[in-house]
């Protein structure tokens, strides 16, 4: 099974949601609500949970488009190629 489907977005500055479903909940612990720098901290959470999907994406085109030319171009290839399957639940 995969994750779910859709655009990801940020609602109330700490929620995720794919479509009406709650993806993640950024916040919320004892040590983490107050009112400084911890808010941000939730917030930017958010936002980086919510481009996941986007990332994947990324990575997969990236690995298909077969562009290797370089050591550094491969360097890359290889730490998308591990993103794209710890994301996919094919790596620990």
């Amino acid at each position: 099974m995969g994750h779910t489907p859709g655009k990801w977005v940020v609602k109330h500055q700490v929620n995720v949601f794919g479509g009406d479903r709650s993806v993640a909940a950024c916040g919320g612990y004892a040590t983490n609500t107050d009112q400084g720098e911890h808010v941000l901290e939730n917030e930017a959470n958010a936002r980086l949970i919510a481009t996941a999907p986007l990332l994947l994406e990324a990575c997969r085109a990236f690995i298909d488009a077969d562009m290797y030319w370089t050591d550094e171009a491969n360097a890359v290839l290889e730490l998308m190629e591990s993103a794209v399957a710890k994301a996919e639940g094919r790596n620990p």
